[in-house]
């Protein structure tokens, strides 16, 4: 393959499995890209940061890294391999969005030579700190639940990605390439908080191609379709590997 793309799916961090997004990396895949498609852990036993945990593990296995629970070593010597030979790209929508923002950093700090090149992210939330932007239904069912009940200022603010950014904690990050889609009238994620995300990787210097949708034809939740996703991945991954 042209490299390796890992996938990692939404659901608000309490629901969700991998074998519900394989039609929207098929694009992905058709450029000749391998994907490595995951789950990880949900709900309260998901809560931060053991799902960014798993996300960092899949990613140290891939870039040749011990792994105690990688137990099929024929799978990890092909991921290796795709990895090692085009570089990788981590992706994710939604919860996977904000696990790619979020675990594909750590990653890199802890590896600051390896092979990951670009970071995905599709409508990721990203900053928890003005928790009175979200609505009560997010705190509720997704927020609260991620956060183990504490939704104190200090752990809402080691859990948003914007917080890191800010601190310089994944300066090594910001030599790859970055892209997001944002809904400007998404009922999940309040707008301000992608923006100030967007403007604070520039600011650092990162190379960020982002794309704002405006509306949709959906109404509530991220408020874009199917397609803006499957696009928006299959342009990225181009970018990112180069073309065919």
């Amino acid at each position: 393959s042209r490299g390796l793309a890992v996938w990692i799916h939404g659901g608000g961090w309490v629901w969700g499995d991998k074998n519900e997004d394989v039609p929207v990396f098929a694009d992905v895949v058709a450029q000749g890209i391998a994907v490595l498609n995951m789950n990880y852990r949900l709900g309260p036993t998901g809560a931060f940061p053991k799902s960014v945990d798993d996300v960092k593990q899949v990613l140290a296995a891939a870039q040749g890294g011990l792994c105690a629970e990688c137990d099929n070593p024929q799978l990890w010597s092909r991921v290796r391999s795709h990895a090692a030979h085009g570089g990788i790209m981590v992706a994710g929508a939604s919860a996977g969005g904000y696990l790619s923002v979020y675990g594909a950093p750590e990653a890199i700090r802890a590896n600051p030579a390896g092979p990951i090149k670009c970071i995905v992210g599709q409508v990721p939330p990203v900053d928890f700190r003005p928790l009175e932007a979200y609505s009560k239904y997010v705190l509720d069912t997704f927020l609260s639940v991620y956060a183990d009940g504490d939704l104190s200022p200090a752990k809402l603010a080691t859990m948003s990605p914007a917080y890191q950014l800010e601190q310089g904690a994944w300066s090594d990050a910001m030599s790859r390439k970055w892209y997001l889609l944002y809904s400007t009238r998404d009922d999940y994620i309040p707008f301000a908080t992608t923006a100030g995300f967007s403007a604070g990787l520039r600011a650092a210097g990162a190379e960020l191609k982002q794309l704002d949708i405006v509306s949709t034809e959906l109404p509530g939740a991220h408020n874009l379709e199917t397609r803006h996703v499957i696009e928006h991945l299959a342009a990225s991954a181009k970018d990112c590997f180069g073309p065919n």
